[in-house]
């Protein structure tokens, strides 16, 4: 065998064995989310299940009314529609594959992000630093298991489908290119790298618009480390160095795209009620998180979750400043520097708080960038811990350790997964009793049907024919939120009703409101008095049948 052959094969062998990890981490945590009342955020909520709703009315047809929020969701749509189109798996399962794929794209964008600083290393660590990333995150979900919607469990909302797990990407590749741009050394890499910025930040925007509060604080880090740092030293020696006044352009230009973006979109935003800044003060708001984190800290695996991000982001936190304290005649490597001040400053973004939002998914990027750097992190810590222990025989033995460890557990991790798949692909093709029932109910009638937001989401993206049931807003009127409008077109009166107990406790957009969900004594108030002929009770559900449509609601809600 040609050594260029073998050479060929070991990259294959590598990058293939790196792609099964991150796959088979990603079995190991759904197998963790479909076993724990977890799997309702997966399967059941209302927003987890949008595109599943959207794959079905696109099936019956071009859903021309479709009723978006201001976050479109175009990356997560476009790779539910594809994952739909080549498995032809069901809804639920499809969403399941999905939240795998979801970590393997979390680990490929984390490889992407702190690949400049790698670039010495061999082709193994590279390889494994997509591994590493999905292991820690994998760690975090498998301490999850809450149903509740504001736990704080932040680490497993990135497997689900419209918990901006697309915008995470985007992120981590947004501040990938970001380093790159900095470390170009001709104007052409200079002019390819800002075109390619322009437009992953032009998609991310147009997508959903909360990048721009994730990237401030990350952003500014890196441009701090690559001009603001080394323009002192520059402007006393009378030089500055090439291209650092174009770089030193790039945060502000992306500064004022962003407040160009919000001022033009602030309208679409603001009516479509994604934006709830101000709902509360900003120390209600804080508030809101302690307690979410107090209620972390009160089981055992919530304080393992704690305590592992804070390892990790401890970790980044000495070694950003151990760098930054370096003797002046070392050599600095800034792209390291950069990507570990970019963990170390995550804490910062807490302050979306100042904004008065009770919604703690805003708050992810804490939790994924130190994870997403922790590659880098483990290099700079453990190359300062050969550096003071290069006398000790035990370091010099600790590479051929550690290759024995890792091959030890990854072969465990890939037979767990396999181990793991049965039970995972049971738990993605059952469904819950109380939904089934009403499923079954609905499929056995031609008669149209309704019922709040929160209590047909489930239920809709599984019926033979989603029309049937008409969504509702709290005020009887057919909602368009996150709908498609055709569904409701003419309908003036419903003969059945699905009544739901409301939106889960904890709803931040519901915080302060008073009926945020349907009781059956609005719809036999709509009914005029008359109450339902048959009730049937399908556990949390309840179906309410009066025979001949005599509920009336009003016009599509836009």
């Amino acid at each position: 065998m040609s050594p260029n052959l073998r050479s060929r094969l070991r990259f294959v062998g590598t990058e293939g064995g790196a792609l099964v990890l991150q796959t088979a981490l990603g079995v190991i945590a759904l197998w963790h989310l479909v076993s724990t009342p977890r799997s309702w955020m997966l399967f059941d909520d209302g927003d987890s299940v949008l595109l599943a709703i959207v794959r079905r009315a696109t099936e019956a047809g071009p859903p021309t009314e479709f009723g978006w929020s201001a976050v479109l969701f175009v990356p997560e749509r476009l790779l539910y529609d594809v994952l739909s189109a080549l498995t032809g798996l069901s809804p639920q399962a499809t969403l399941a594959l999905n939240a795998v794929v979801n970590l393997v794209l979390f680990g490929l964008a984390s490889r992407f992000l702190v690949a400049p600083a790698l670039r010495a290393a061999s082709h193994t660590v590279r390889a494994m630093s997509g591994v590493v990333p999905v292991a820690l995150l994998c760690a975090l979900v498998l301490t999850e298991s809450s149903a509740a919607r504001a736990s704080g469990e932040l680490a497993s909302l990135l497997m689900l489908t419209t918990y901006y797990s697309a915008t995470a990407w985007g992120v981590l590749v947004i501040l990938g290119i970001l380093v790159r741009l900095h470390r170009a050394s001709t104007a052409r890499r200079r002019v390819v790298t800002s075109a390619a910025l322009i437009g992953v930040v032009g998609v991310s925007v147009w997508t959903n618009m909360i990048v721009l509060l994730w990237l401030v604080v990350p952003a500014t880090v890196v441009w701090c480390v690559f001009v603001v740092r080394p323009l002192w030293p520059a402007l006393r020696r009378g030089r500055l160095p090439r291209g650092l006044v174009a770089r030193a352009l790039v945060v502000p230009g992306i500064v004022a795209v962003e407040t160009a973006v919000v001022v033009v979109m602030r309208d679409t935003v603001t009516a479509s009620g994604y934006a709830r800044a101000w709902d509360v003060s900003a120390g209600a708001a804080l508030a809101a998180f302690a307690h979410a984190l107090g209620d972390r800290f009160g089981s055992v695996e919530g304080a393992l979750s704690v305590a592992l991000w804070c390892v990790v982001w401890v970790a980044s936190l000495v070694a950003a400043l151990r760098m930054l304290s370096a003797p002046r005649g070392r050599r600095e490597d800034r792209t390291e520097l950069a990507l570990v001040a970019v963990s170390a400053s995550a804490p910062l973004l807490c302050g979306i708080f100042v904004l008065g939002t009770l919604n703690l998914r805003y708050l992810q990027p804490v939790v994924f960038l130190p994870l997403a750097v922790a590659p880098v992190t483990l290099r700079v810590v453990g190359r300062a811990v050969r550096r003071r222990s290069s006398r000790s025989g035990v370091v010099a033995r600790l590479p051929r350790t550690a290759a024995c460890m890792s091959w030890v557990i990854g072969a465990a991790v890939v037979v767990t997964a396999v181990t793991a798949l049965p039970h995972v692909a049971r738990a993605s093709s059952a469904v819950p009793k109380d939904i089934a029932c009403v499923v079954a109910w609905a499929d056995a009638t031609d008669r149209t049907g309704a019922g709040d937001f929160w209590a047909i989401r489930g239920v809709k993206y599984r019926l033979d024919d989603p029309g049937h049931l008409v969504q509702l807003s709290e005020r009887l009127v057919a909602d368009g939120s996150l709908i498609d409008k055709r569904e409701s077109a003419g309908v003036h009166e419903v003969s059945w009703v699905v009544v739901g107990p409301g939106a889960p406790a904890g709803t931040p957009e519901y915080a302060g409101d008073a009926s945020p969900g349907l009781p059956l004594s609005a719809y036999v108030r709509a009914a005029g008095g008359v109450e339902p002929q048959r009730t049937q009770t399908c556990g949390r559900l309840l179906i309410a049948d009066w025979g001949s449509p005599v509920v009336r609601i009003g016009g599509t809600r836009r």
